[in-house]
């Protein structure tokens, strides 16, 4: 919180629902990095993240702390435990039942939710893709939560500028965003959900669709990652247009 405090950003928290009623999921639309200090702050959980981060020094070994799940997204789940490499199937689904149980042992204790942006990626703000079954699989209830950047002269969402530069531009006080935070209150599954978990994701999608203002879009993250290389590409060359444009310029002059 004071990094975001010392870059010039607010934090607005909006409580819709018991914020002590025990979730072991919290599930939240992914707009930005910054998502994952705001989450962070407000639960300290055990984030859902790509098995190359285990590996990252210090940010590998915080994640770890906090009882994060690291997942190969095209690899078969063998085993299950926090802090191992292996596929979102039963490896979410057995640290979300396991959270579960402790809070439902003791609701008063000390127990932290796994966090999951159930989309798989960051989306630019404005939209919402569709959510991935993992966060659901498991059939407990979860507590949806909005972020939204409002303000700033720079968009939150990282698109098409490298991140070094994106990064500086942001924690440099350039942008002073509020961020604000809808947490809604916990949605269980019913019968047809539990049977299943699409409808679940879909009955959270909407909710913290309508309560972000979302619009909604279908695309997936395959999609994104070809937009990606396109805007790359055309990068690239306005870049080396530019380039031989100032070569003619300096012979000229």
């Amino acid at each position: 919180l004071l990094l975001l405090w010392g870059c010039g950003m607010r934090l607005a928290v909006e409580r819709r629902g018991d914020s002590r009623e025990p979730a072991a999921v919290v599930v939240s639309n992914h707009t930005s990095y910054l998502d994952i200090f705001v989450l962070t702050y407000l639960y300290f959980p055990g984030f859902v993240s790509k098995a190359a981060v285990a590996d990252v020094p210090l940010i590998g070994t915080s994640a770890k702390a906090m009882g994060s799940v690291f997942v190969e997204r095209t690899a078969d789940t063998k085993r299950a435990g926090a802090g191992q490499k292996h596929g979102q199937g039963s490896v979410l689904q057995d640290r979300i039942r396991e959270v579960d149980g402790l809070m439902r042992a003791d609701p008063t204790g000390p127990h932290k939710p796994v966090a999951v942006f159930a989309e798989g990626t960051t989306s630019n703000g404005a939209y919402l893709l569709p959510f991935k079954r993992g966060a659901f699989l498991a059939s407990v209830p979860v507590r949806p939560l909005v972020v939204v950047y409002e303000g700033g002269q720079l968009a939150a969402a990282w698109e098409s500028m490298s991140a070094l530069r994106h990064m500086f531009l942001l924690f440099s006080g350039f942008s002073r965003h509020t961020i604000k935070v809808i947490e809604l209150p916990v949605i269980r599954p019913n019968s047809q959900e539990r049977a299943d978990p699409a409808l679940f994701a879909e009955r959270v999608r909407q909710a913290v669709g309508a309560a972000g203002g979302f619009k909604y879009s279908a695309s997936t993250l395959k999609e994104k990652r070809e937009y990606e290389k396109v805007m790359k590409g055309e990068m690239r060359a306005m870049k080396q247009k530019r380039k031989a444009r100032d070569g003619k310029n300096d012979k000229a002059a």
